[in-house]
This record gives C-alpha cells, sequence and structure tokens, in this order.
C-alpha cells in the first residue's frame, strides 16, 4: 500500500491542505518546528485507523467535521480513494476507482490486512518518542513473538539447575572477606582455635587469687550501688521540697485571704454583669419609647395636611384610557394630510406613464387592461428562447475557425513524430545514475572521514605516548598492549581513594584527641593556679595520716593498760610518726586530725571545683589512651595504604607503562579506548572505499561505451555531468516525442468529430428560429401589441403596465386610510369634552392635548394623596403598637432590678455591683487555691500528701539548699568510686576469663580437629559443584548460538550496516526475561542499557525495520513513517543508516519528516533524484522541491 495524496479538511493547524506525495517510495517532508510534522505523523495513524472521540488536534474554529480523504495504491493494483471523519458510525466512506466497488470501515480493515493501531504507532508510523521507548515500545507492539517466538525450542530449565548450582555453591564458598559461606566460616574457625591453644595455659594458685579479687570487687560494685540508689531517693525528696516550698507559700495566702471575704446571700460571681445588662435594657427600651412618641405625633400631624379627591378618581379608567389613546390620536392627525397628498401625487404620476408609453391610453384603458398568466409565461419563455438561439449562434461562429485549424496541424506534426526511435540502453543508465552518484559520494565521504580519523588517530596518539615506556611503538604493537580493563582501574582508584580517606582520618583524629588533651591538661593546670583545692589523695593520705597515730595510741596506751605490757618498737615507731619523742604524741595526733577535718570541710566547700578537677582527671586518662590506639590505627591504615600503592605499581608495570596515579590511567585509558575505536573504524572504512571504486569504475565504463554507440559526443572529451546531461537530454528528447505522439493520436479523433458537430448544429438553429418568428406574431396580436414590437420591447412594456396598475390601487388604498383615520380622531375629541363636563366643564375650551394633559395631573394628585392616607395609617397603627410593646418592656424591666435589690438586702444598684464584685474576686480565689492544690500534689509525687505539707511547714528553708548541695557532692563521689569499682571489676573478670587450663586447650584441641573433618567434607562437595557450573555454562553458551529466531539474524545485518560494522549479530539470553545481546565486532556482548544512546535508538530502529520487512513480505504492505529520529545519531552513524532506508525495497513506502536542514541535505545528498515537500508557518503553506 502506498498513500499517493491527501486531503485534509480538519485535523489541528491543517485545514483544506491538499499533500501529493508522488510515486516515488521515499519522500522527504522537511519544515520547521510547528510547522505540522508531527501533526501530519497523528493524521495519518488516525486516516487509517480512525480518529479518536476526544482529540487534541480538534479546534473550536474548525468550520467542518474533522476529516480527510485518501488516496491510496493496493499491492493488487486497485486504486482506493476514500473519506474519513470522526464518528460514531459510518465513518469511512470510499470506493474502488473504475469499479462499482464501494470502501466502508469493515473493507478498509480488510485492505489493512488486520494490522491494528498500536501495531502501526509502534512499529510503522512512529516518532522518537516510541523509538527512545526501547523495548517497551516494542512490548506495546506485542513484537515479543516475533522477535522471539514462542519459546527456544530447548531445555526450559536450564537457567534453574544453573540459579540452584550457583546457590549451592555460594553457600559452601565465596571468594573476598566473606564470613557466612560453609568453608570461609570453617577457615575462620580453624585460625582462631590455632591461636587460642597456644595461648591457654594453666596456674592454680594465680587462678585463685583472680577469682578472690573478682568476688571483692563484685561485692564492692554492689555495696556502692545499694548506697547511691539510697543517696538518690533523698536528693530526690530534698528537690521536690524545694520545689513545693513557693507554691506552698501561695497556697497558704489565697486561703488567708478567702477566710477574710464575705459575700451577702443571692450574690454569685455573675451577678454584676447580669444587673448592668437590665440597667442597660432599660436604658435602651426608655431611648427607643420616646422615639416612637416623637414619630406617631409627626405621622398625625401629616395626615391632617392631606388634599383628597375622591371625584376624580372614579373616573379614573376612562382618563387612563384617553392618556393611552392619545400618542396614536395625535400620530393619525399628522397622518390624514399626508395619505392625501400621496393619493393625489400618485395618481398623477400613473396619469403621465399612460401618456408616455401611448398617448391613446388613459386611466380608463388602465383599468379595463388584462393580460393571463398564461400570455406572460409564453412572452417570457420566447424571450428566453431568443437569448438562447443568439448565444449559440455566436458559440458555433467563435469555434469552428480555431477547431478546423487545429485539425489541420494535428495531422501534420503526427507525421513529424513517427520518425523518431526510442534508445532502451540510455535509460537503462539513467536508473543507475543515483545509484551511482551516491556510490560517488559515499567514495568521497569515506576519503575525507578515513583523514579525518588518521588526523585524529594521530592527535590521540601523541597524547598516549608520553605514559608509555617506548613512546615511538607501532600502531599494531600499540593495539595488542595488554591494557588492564577500566573496571580494574577504577577498582585500584577506589580502593587507593578509601586508604587514602582512612590514613587522614586516623591521622586527623589523633590530631584531635592530642589537641584536646592538651586543652584538659591546660584547663587542670589553671584551676590548680587560680585555687589551691585538695585533692582526693591528700585527703586519702591525710586520713591514713590520722589513723596511724591513733594506732599508735592504741598500742602504747590502750594496749599497755588491758595487757600490762606494750611493744617494744611503739616508742620508736611514734618518734618516727611524731618526729619527736614519746611526749609529743597526744599533741600531734590532734594536730593530724584538724588537718584531716580541714581537708574535709575546704573539699565539702568546694564540692563543684573539686569535682571538676577529679573529672578532667580522668579525662586526662582516657586520652592518652585513646591516643596510644589512634597512633596504633594510624600505623595499620599506613601499612594499607603503602601495600595497596605497591600493588598498583606492579599493575602498571604489567603492561609496560610509566607509573601515574589511578586518575590520569583512567583518562589514558578512555583515550586509548577512543584511540582503539577510531583504528577500527579507519579500516572498515578503507575496505569500503575500495569497493565503491570499483563500483564507480565500472558505471563509467559503461557511460563510455553507450555515448560511442548512440550517435552521441565522445566520452574522453567531456566530464562525467556532461556525458549524464547528454544522455538525459537524449532520453528526454525521445520521450517527449513520444508523450507528443500518444496525445495527438488521442485528441485528434476528438477533435475531428467536434466540427462535424458544429456544422451539424449550425443547420437546427435555422430551423428553430424560424418557429419561433411563428409564435411570435400569434403572441402579439393576443395583446394588442404592434406585430413590429420586438419580443424584448414588447416584454418591457408589458412589465410598464402592470407597475401602472399596481401604483392606481396604491392611490385609492391611501385615500381610504385617510377617511378611516379622520373618524377615530371625533370618536376621541367626543370622549374628552364627556369627561370634562363631569370634572370641571371649563377645561373643555382648551386644545385637545390640553384637556388630556390637565386631566392627567388632576388624577396623578388625587391618585397620590389617596395612597399617601392609606400609608400614614398602616404607619399611625404601626408605631403605636410599637410604643404599647416599649411601654410593657420598660416595666418588666423595672420590677426585675428591684427583685435583685431586694435578694442581696441593697438599696441601691451600685452596693449590689460592690458585692458582686467580691463574690468573683471570691471565686477566683477558689480557682487559685485548687490549681496549687494540683501542683503541690503533682510535685509530691507518690509521697502521702498531707505528710508532705507537714514537713514543708516545719522546713528550714535557709539550709535546704546546703542540704542539697552536701547531697549532691556525696553523689560525685559515690559515682566516682563506684565507676573504680567496676573497672576493677570488669579487669578481674576479663583476667580470670583469660586463664582457662589444660582442660580448656584439650576442648579447643577437639574443635580443631572437627573443623579440618568439616573442611574436607565441604572440599568434597565444592569440587563437583565447580565443574558442574563450568560445564553448563559452555553448554548454554553453545544452545545460546544456534538456537536464535531467524529474524534476529536480520536485525543483526541491518544493525551492521548502520553502525558501520561495528556491531555484528543480536542474540538472546537463555535467561527467564529473554535478555537481548548485542555482539561487538571484538566478540563482547552488550545488553541494550549499555550502548550509548544513538546505537540503542538504531538497535530499536533495526529491529523494526526487519519486522516491516517480513510483515511486507506476507501481508499488505503499510506506509513506514519516522518523525525526527536520527536526532540522535553523528553525522556517520546518520549516513549509515539513510543508506538503510534508502534501500528498502520498493514496495515500502517511506515518509521521512524531519525539522532539521542538515537532515534534510544529509536525504538530498544521498537521493539528489529525490523530490522533497517543503512545510512552511504560512499554510500554512507547502511547496514541493
Amino acid at each position: 500500500m502506498k498513500i499517493r495524496e491527501i486531503d485534509i479538511e480538519n485535523f489541528g493547524i491543517f485545514t483544506n491542505q491538499h499533500f501529493d506525495f508522488g510515486d516515488s517510495s521515499f519522500q522527504l517532508i522537511h519544515g520547521p518546528n510547528e510547522a505540522g510534522k508531527s501533526t501530519l505523523l497523528h493524521l495519518l495513524r488516525q486516516l487509517l485507523f480512525g480518529f479518536p472521540a476526544r482529540s487534541p488536534y480538534q479546534f473550536e474554529k474548525h468550520s467542518g467535521d474533522m476529516a480527510a480523504r485518501a488516496l491510496i495504491d493496493v499491492a493488487d493494483g486497485r486504486r482506493i480513494s476514500f473519506r474519513r471523519r470522526k464518528g460514531r458510525s459510518a465513518t469511512v466512506v470510499g470506493e474502488v476507482e473504475g469499479t462499482t466497488e464501494t470502501i466502508n470501515e469493515s473493507s478498509l480493515s480488510g485492505i489493512l490486512g488486520g494490522a491494528n493501531a498500536k501495531l502501526y504507532e509502534h512499529i510503522f508510523g512512529f516518532s522518537l518518542t516510541e523509538l527512545s521507548q526501547g523495548e517497551e515500545s516494542l512490548k506495546h507492539a506485542n513484537l515479543n513473538e516475533a522477535m522471539f517466538g514462542g519459546s527456544l525450542g530447548g531445555p526450559s530449565n536450564l537457567q534453574e539447575i544453573q540459579k540452584s548450582l550457583d546457590e549451592e555453591a555460594a553457600g559452601l564458598f565465596k571468594t573476598g572477606n566473606a564470613f557466612k559461606p560453609v568453608i570461609n566460616s570453617l577457615l575462620k574457625d580453624i585460625r582462631s582455635h590455632s591461636t587460642a591453644i597456644k595461648e591457654a595455659t594453666l596456674k592454680p594458685r594465680e587462678f585463685e587469687d583472680k577469682r578472690k579479687a573478682l568476688k571483692e570487687a563484685e561485692e564492692l560494685v554492689a555495696s556502692l550501688s545499694q548506697s547511691r540508689e539510697l543517696l538518690e531517693k533523698q536528693r530526690a525528696h530534698l528537690d521536690r521540697l524545694n520545689r513545693a516550698v513557693e507554691p506552698w507559700l501561695e497556697r497558704k495566702a489565697v486561703e488567708e485571704e478567702l477566710a477574710q471575704t464575705k459575700v451577702p446571700a443571692g450574690v454569685t460571681a455573675t451577678s454584676g454583669a447580669e444587673l448592668e445588662r437590665l440597667l442597660a435594657d432599660h436604658r435602651r427600651v426608655q431611648a427607643s419609647l420616646d422615639e416612637s412618641t416623637m414619630e406617631l405625633t409627626e405621622t398625625e400631624q401629616q395626615l391632617a395636611a392631606l388634599e383628597l379627591s375622591p371625584e376624580i378618581l372614579k373616573l379614573e379608567a376612562r382618563i387612563r384610557t384617553l392618556e393611552k389613546e392619545f400618542s396614536r390620536i395625535k400620530r393619525d392627525q399628522e397622518s390624514i394630510p399626508q395619505l392625501r397628498r400621496e393619493s393625489s401625487t400618485i395618481l398623477a404620476d400613473v396619469q403621465s406613464r399612460l401618456v408616455n408609453l401611448n398617448p391613446d391610453w388613459n386611466l380608463e384603458f388602465l383599468s379595463t387592461f388584462q393580460s393571463s398568466l398564461e400570455q406572460r409565461a409564453k412572452l417570457e419563455e420566447l424571450t428566453t428562447r431568443w437569448s438562447q438561439l443568439e448565444t449559440l449562434r455566436a458559440e458555433i461562429a467563435a469555434r469552428r475557425p480555431d477547431l478546423k485549424k487545429r485539425v489541420d496541424a494535428a495531422s501534420v506534426r503526427l507525421t513529424e513524430l513517427s520518425n523518431i526511435q526510442s534508445v532502451p540502453e540510455l535509460d537503462a543508465l539513467l536508473e543507475r545514475e543515483s545509484n551511482y552518484r551516491a556510490t560517488a559520494a559515499a567514495l568521497a565521504d569515506a576519503s575525507e572521514n578515513q583523514a579525518s580519523i588518521t588526523r585524529q588517530l594521530k592527535a590521540l596518539k601523541k597524547r598516549l605516548s608520553p605514559t608509555l615506556s617506548a613512546p615511538d611503538l607501532p600502531d599494531e604493537e600499540l593495539a595488542a598492549l595488554p591494557v588492564p580493563l577500566e573496571s580494574l582501574l577504577r577498582d585500584f582508584q577506589g580502593r587507593l581513594a578509601a586508604a587514602a580517606d582512612a590514613l587522614a582520618s586516623a591521622k586527623a583524629g589523633q590530631q584531635q584527641l592530642t589537641q584536646t588533651l592538651k586543652d584538659r591538661n591546660a584547663e587542670l593546670s589553671a584551676r590548680a593556679a587560680d585555687e589551691q583545692v585538695p585533692d582526693r589523695s591528700q585527703l586519702e593520705d591525710q586520713r591514713q595520716r590520722r589513723d596511724t597515730g591513733w594506732k599508735l595510741i592504741r598500742k602504747k596506751f590502750l594496749n599497755d593498760e588491758d595487757s600490762g605490757t606494750a611493744d617494744e618498737n611503739v616508742d620508736q615507731e611514734i618518734e618516727n610518726w611524731t618526729a619527736d619523742n614519746v611526749e609529743a604524741l597526744p599533741d600531734a595526733y590532734e594536730s593530724e586530725v584538724a588537718e584531716s577535718d580541714r581537708l574535709a570541710d575546704d573539699r565539702q566547700a568546694k564540692a563543684k571545683e573539686v569535682a571538676i578537677r577529679d573529672r578532667l582527671i580522668t579525662e586526662i586518662s582516657q586520652l592518652e589512651q585513646s591516643i596510644c590506639d589512634a597512633e596504633a590505627r594510624q600505623n595499620s591504615k599506613q601499612n594499607e595504604y603503602d601495600l595497596i600503592t605497591e600493588e598498583w605499581h606492579r599493575l602498571l608495570a604489567g603492561f609496560d607503562v610509566q607509573p601515574h596515579s589511578p586518575e590520569v590511567m583512567l583518562e589514558w585509558h578512555r583515550t586509548f579506548e577512543t584511540w582503539l575505536e577510531l583504528r577500527t573504524q579507519l579500516l572498515d572504512s578503507q575496505s569500503r572505499a575500495n569497493l565503491l571504486e570499483v563500483q564507480v569504475t565500472d558505471f563509467e565504463q559503461q557511460l563510455a561505451l553507450q555515448l560511442s554507440t548512440s550517435s552521441l559526443p565522445p566520452a574522453a572529451r567531456q566530464s562525467i555531468d556532461q556525458q549524464l546531461a547528454a544522455v538525459r537530454q537524449r532520453v528526454t528528447e525521445v520521450k517527449a516525442a513520444e508523450l507528443e505522439k500518444s496525445q495527438i493520436k488521442q485528441s485528434l479523433p476528438a477533435d475531428q468529430e467536434t466540427l462535424n458537430d458544429l456544422d451539424n448544429q449550425d443547420v437546427e438553429l435555422n430551423e428553430q428560429q424560424s418557429a419561433w418568428s411563428d409564435e411570435w406574431t400569434k403572441l402579439s396580436g393576443l395583446l394588442g401589441f404592434p406585430s413590429d414590437w420586438s419580443v424584448q420591447f414588447s416584454s418591457k412594456m408589458l412589465q410598464e403596465l402592470q407597475d401602472a396598475r399596481q401604483k392606481f390601487r396604491e392611490s385609492q388604498s391611501a385615500e381610504s386610510q385617510a377617511d378611516s383615520l379622520q373618524k377615530e380622531v371625533e370618536q376621541f375629541r367626543n370622549e374628552a369634552e364627556s369627561i370634562c363636563h363631569e370634572v370641571s366643564p371649563d377645561l373643555s375650551e382648551f386644545p385637545l392635548a390640553e384637556i388630556v394633559n390637565r386631566l392627567s395631573e388632576r388624577l396623578a394628585k388625587a391618585v397620590q394623596a389617596d395612597r399617601d392616607q392609606a400609608t400614614l395609617q398602616q404607619t399611625t397603627e404601626k408605631t403605636q403598637r410599637r410604643i404599647d410593646v416599649f411601654q410593657n418592656e420598660r416595666s418588666e424591666l423595672s420590677l426585675n432590678v428591684e427583685a435583685l435589690l431586694e435578694t442581696a438586702g441593697v438599696s441601691s444598684p451600685d452596693e449590689f455591683l460592690q458585692a458582686a464584685r467580691t463574690a468573683q474576686r471570691q471565686q477566683e480565689l477558689l480557682a487559685e487555691q485548687t490549681s496549687l492544690t494540683r501542683d503541690l500534689k503533682r510535685t509530691a509525687g507518690a509521697e502521702d500528701f498531707d505528710l508532705f505539707l507537714n514537713e514543708i511547714g516545719q522546713l528550714d528553708t535557709d539550709t535546704l539548699p546546703l542540704k542539697l548541695a552536701e547531697l549532691e557532692q556525696q553523689h560525685v563521689e559515690i559515682d566516682a568510686r563506684r565507676d573504680a569499682a567496676v573497672r576493677l571489676e570488669s579487669e578481674a573478670k576479663s583476667s580470670l576469663d583469660a586463664m582457662d587450663g589444660t582442660s580448656k586447650a584439650a576442648a579447643l584441641q577437639l574443635e580443631l580437629e572437627g573443623s579440618y573433618a568439616q573442611l574436607g567434607s565441604a572440599v568434597d562437595r565444592l569440587a563437583p559443584l565447580i565443574l558442574a557450573q563450568t560445564l553448563l555454562k559452555r553448554a548454554i553458551e553453545r544452545f545460546e548460538k544456534e538456537h536464535q529466531p531467524a529474524m534476529l539474524s536480520e536485525v543483526g545485518t541491518l544493525l551492521s550496516k548502520m553502525t558501520g560494522g561495528r556491531y555484528v549479530s543480536i542474540r538472546r539470553r537463555l535467561d527467564e526475561a529473554g535478555t537481548m545481546l548485542v555482539e561487538q565486532k571484538n566478540g563482547k556482548l552488550k545488553t541494550p542499557d549499555q550502548l550509548s544512546t544513538g546505537t540503542r535508538e538504531q538497535l530499536y530502529l533495526a529491529i523494526r525495520l526487519a519486522y516491516v520487512q517480513q510483515y511486507c513480505r506476507e501481508s499488505e504492505p503499510l506506509p513506514l513513517i519516522m518523525d525526527d529520529i536520527l536526532v540522535n545519531f553523528d553525522e556517520q552513524r546518520a549516513k549509515n543508516t539513510l543508506e538503510v532506508l534508502l534501500a528498502l525495497p520498493d514496495h515500502i513506502q517511506v515518509l521521512f519528516l524531519t525539522c532539521h536542514e542538515h537532515m534534510a541535505e544529509l536525504v538530498r545528498k544521498s537521493r539528489p533524484d529525490l523530490s522533497s515537500i517543503e512545510l512552511s508557518m504560512s499554510h500554512l503553506g507547502m511547496s514541493r522541491e
């Protein structure tokens, strides 16, 4: 099927637009954006398959239906013309030209071969949008079956088997740092067991000491925890008391004020507002009463001043009638003289016209003259026939000389053209011209492309050389270098970056810890310099010295008294302790006791400072340990970075390049890949150029041969274009002669027959004219017209007489109308004078207009006075009712106020309002008391509320902050002691756990042997799995290559042409999704999402073209419409793709739409003989080039 012409009635921006696509199989349609290309694509889709019910292309400005007509050629040779409109039924009407066969929706669907709109939109008539959707667009068109078949015909569960093998093998072993698989886990256990066996030894005495130390540490932690819990409860209780003091005092003040507040019975917090409302309502009602009384007085005065006229009201209907009819009567008075003048004028005009027509005609003749309808019709018929006879005679006289001359000239020319002969060999050459020019242009492009690629290769190699160890390496050796994969380079880039970041982070962490330690030491030194505060160790040393003194006193005095003996060395110990003699012991002990108390008091007074210093000392110790750990981490990260760097340098040494960073090598790798790809393109281009050159030479030799045998100028003295021009001119001359000869043979018999017809018509015309003359003589006698009058003049005179009769009747009608109007005026005056006699006889003397005006004025005044009387009476009644209501309301309000004062036992409203304010204050105090009580209960928490309040009442608030500070200090001390005990407990437990004895070593040895046995079993299971994986993978790859649908082969061929051989075939992976794979020239496979945008679009275009060719071989060929599908292709890709499109079979029509001038030029350059349709914004106009 090919669309030859379309006529668009209304569709989008197109209205009454015609498109002629000609006979060519490839049609270029070019125009700027918004010129209607996309609209044309949608029109062609919907013209074939139907307009949707709601369409964005139906504009309000359209004056008719959304519709279009098409002229199409079907593959079986029929030419079909049809019109499609938007609607629900009978939307397609057409016919098969040259037959009686009609076309409707059903028959058109049969011609389309059962194709549907979805298939056509995504496969045949598509834009860049559908192309860029990739495989999704193909699925919309249900192309999976055509692309891949129902199945591949092989085992359907190979992938499931492979997946099962992979999962089972992964469950046994994974490379890298995995720990979950069985073998990885066993290897880890073997390493840890071996290390633990070496460290396990048995030391009984040390084990018992450590166990005892752990028990003591656990008991100390439990004791300190219990003390801390008790202290926390005491501190929480004092804190609640401290927070409750202020609300308790406020509550006490509120209760005292409540006790002094007295409110009269019957008065509440809202009583004051109620009294104020009653007083305000009383004032409002009194003001309204005064206002209504004044309104009543004014209304009564207005009633007394009214002037009433009841006698004129009785005549209101008759006066209204006079008013209504007066305007018409006035017009009638003015019309009477005019009508009489008009009658006289018309009558005089009729008499004058009769005399002018015929002096013997007068009004009496006019009144008796009559012509029948039949006579008038006959006169009109004769007039028309006379005109027709004259016209035919003039036509015959004008046509016959020229026709006779043309017949004679055609006979002579036909004899001359019979001597010209055709040359079929030259036609064959011209048919090959377009292919020759395309081949020659492709050859020139290939040469230019080779030069461009060569320049790019030199530039790229210049960038590659500095990195190579041998900068002047030949291209063949450079291409064969074992360059690592880009993924490996990126892996090293990531590893080195991660190692560098980790090293920098470790250094930064160490520096931060060092700075923090420096800051804490500085803060501790500053506090020590600002104020000397004894630390805990000083206090403990002093207390130990005090206790030592007490022990010496007991030894010296108490033991001696009890046993009668004394330690022989006690005196020496006393002297050493006092640095004096024995007698100084009591004074020295009292001095030590005083010093211990002083240090304790000093620490107590400066508890906050002590806590801060203790915290700083703890932090400094922790920071020093953290710095040691940070230094170890930094050394570890440095070692990791050095190992990766060394591995990187070994990798670079493997393919003979100078060492650089991964970033530099990645850029070098990208440059190398580009160089390699361009080198492949250059080799392909050279091979193709050689083939093109052979084709060009063959055509030129054939051309020279035909020139030498066709009596044309020799080829040696002419260029190819001159030779082709000479051939084309000869072929054109022959074809023009044949065409002219055919046209003369076709037109000459018709001209001769026409000449004979003209001679016969002239004879017949003379006979008709004689019959007409007889009929006219008879009719003029019946009308009484002279026989020498022509038919035209007689027709005119008859019309004049009829016009005069009509004017005569108009004069008589005007006179009769004037008499009727005069009678109506007299009746109106009689009625007006009758009313004046009843109302005021003196009015009869005035003119008629004055009488009507005065009667209207008096009636209006009487009616208004009557209405005012009714309105004022109603107002008086309403005002009186309102006064009664206000008086009752005032009395009721006064009684309510007196009742309120009596209830409160007061005599005036002011006393009542004061009592109400007191009641309101009492209510506020009660609410405040409730709120404070609720706050106190919330503060007391779970404690007994009454006991809590009693304790607050007996509390000494001045000493409460001191007690809280003491508890806080005790809390800090216990926390510090407990933290130290917990550390001791942890250290003791760790030390004890590290000692497990020989039994532990034996158990570890058994576990190690068990791990070795499990490892052997796991390895025995893994080996056959790996072998099965390898064999199955090879089988799947072989099966994929040998069992691919036939259509994929055609897709691969088309894609190879479009990409210049870079991609050579398409296959389908044997997995559940049927993944499509594209094979590169080097054998590597890529999935569609790994391709560049341009290559991916070429792939999906190749799929469509392969399907279209298969479809058009088996069904009615459908037009292929493409809207700007090459915009993402570079120039070479676009050229290759256009060559594929231009090479499609002739039975497939291609409509190629684009808005890009360079794309249109590329088409014209590929096929100079093609015509194009140019769209413009003025159409919206259209031109053909």
